[in-house]
């Protein structure tokens, strides 16, 4: 680039303005790149799994430095293993099965967690008056949601013997973390509830290791923190809440306020997310 002196008083301002021009314009094109490479999308990781005889799904959004995926999915089984080791029904050897094998008016002492879940599940089923009740169980199997495979609708009188096993007020809670059931065939299935112990339990142990802002969704139970990939709130919906509400639309519930949880419940098993 040759330059050359000002012949002229008006040459120098022509020459500073221009200078200036170019300078300005400098500085703008390194703040729009800088604007940019600060505005890039966070880290992020998805994964799912098998927990609770359901599905599970985990997003996990701007992770500290030094937790990776592989170590947050072990967090995640390592905690949905130790529910499903007590509370699942689809286990031969859970906590849980083996107070249904316990034919016995005998206390039977629970874990912590779970002796937590069914003083939860019975202080529900008393403020519904049992439209919520976790001793359903032997209902839950003869019409095939259970761990048996279902062969063919029951018979009125199959039903109507079922029920006489059927009502939480025939579960005892003793001080010293134990359970009693005054007839001896009750079986109790905590599907309704477990999964959103598990939900809060997994993000729990998430946030144990410095993650906040993440989407955890345990059999239709869902949980979030913080914020979404774009920094915005969360936004959940249903995809088809009502038979005749057209797929897609604008049923969503979103999340209060960035950085403070909120669980969503709702009534379907894969919920849609927007972001």
């Amino acid at each position: 680039m040759r330059c050359e002196m000002a012949q002229h008083p008006g040459d120098v301002i022509k020459i500073a303005g221009v200078a200036r021009f170019l300078l300005l314009t400098s500085l703008a094109a390194t703040g729009i790149g800088l604007l940019s490479c600060g505005q890039s999308r966070p880290a992020r990781f998805t994964f799912t799994g098998e927990a609770l005889g359901s599905f599970y799904t985990i997003t996990i959004v701007a992770p500290p430095p030094g937790v990776d995926a592989e170590q947050a999915r072990r967090i995640v089984d390592e905690t949905l293993d130790e529910i499903n080791r007590l509370m699942s029904t689809y286990q031969a050897d859970s906590e849980l099965s083996r107070f249904n094998r316990h034919a016995d008016a005998t206390p039977f002492s629970l874990s912590p967690s779970t002796y937590k879940v069914f003083q939860m599940a019975l202080r529900i089923a008393e403020e519904s008056d049992g439209a919520f009740d976790i001793t359903v169980g032997p209902l839950v199997n003869a019409w095939g949601f259970g761990p048996e495979a279902f062969l063919q609708p029951p018979e009125e009188a199959v039903i109507e013997a079922l029920r006489a096993r059927v009502g939480y007020q025939k579960l005892t809670l003793h001080p010293d973390g134990a359970v009693s059931k005054s007839h001896p065939e009750v079986y109790c299935d905590l599907s309704g509830i477990a999964k959103g112990y598990a939900t809060d339990a997994v993000a729990a142990a998430l946030e144990t290791i410095g993650i906040s802002s993440y989407m955890v969704e345990v059999g239709g139970e869902i949980r979030v923190a913080g914020a979404n990939p774009d920094g915005a709130p969360w936004r959940l919906g249903i995809e088809r809440p009502l038979p005749d509400t057209p797929s897609g639309s604008d049923n969503r519930r979103r999340q209060g306020r960035p950085g403070r949880s909120r669980r969503c419940r709702f009534l379907c098993r894969y919920p849609v997310l927007f972001p």
